[in-house]
């Protein structure tokens, strides 16, 4: 009796291994969306602080009269619709400035995500040195330039390179 020598695998073999191939790769296209959408509201975010250090820079007398329309701040917006985000204020006078751009990723992890549970969803840079997520929404209640308002619960983000970024 000739006894017969089996080398390969069988079918349910190879279709367990199709499937978790199938569910790793799922799980890491999944991570690298959510990266890739960080990476978006960091560019922005770097861009807006990179702008104010240039902003010191271009109008060294403290009047801000016209950064608004600056070449440099045009750029400055290009760079940050490049990466999906929009400006949502621009304020600038012989004094101060204050300018908002909406962050690219935001809504689409607001319902992912209980990281951004408080809801910031655009960047506020400001001639005070501050550059700081803040809700939209809540724009119209700080006073210019501010870039914060009071939170007397403690759950505001102030930090630019805190854990949230």
């Amino acid at each position: 009796m000739k006894k017969t020598q089996n080398n390969g695998f069988t079918l349910i073999e190879l279709l367990v291994v199709v499937a978790v191939i199938g569910i790793l790769s799922t799980i890491v296209i999944a991570s690298l969306s959510v990266a890739r959408n960080k990476a978006k509201d960091v560019a922005v975010v770097a861009a807006s602080s990179s702008f104010r250090t240039q902003a010191e820079l271009l109008y060294p007398t403290g009047n801000y009269t016209g950064l608004c329309t600056n070449q440099a701040f045009l750029n400055l917006m290009d760079s940050v619709q490049s990466q999906g985000g929009s400006l949502s204020e621009c304020e600038a006078n012989a004094q101060a400035y204050r300018f908002v751009f909406s962050l690219p990723s935001e809504s689409a992890l607001l319902m992912t995500s209980t990281a951004y549970a408080a809801g910031e969803d655009a960047v506020c840079t400001n001639s005070i040195g501050k550059v700081v997520k803040i809700q939209a929404n809540t724009l119209q209640n700080l006073s210019f330039p501010s870039c914060e308002f009071s939170d007397p619960y403690g759950t505001r983000q102030t930090d630019p390179y805190g854990a949230r970024w």
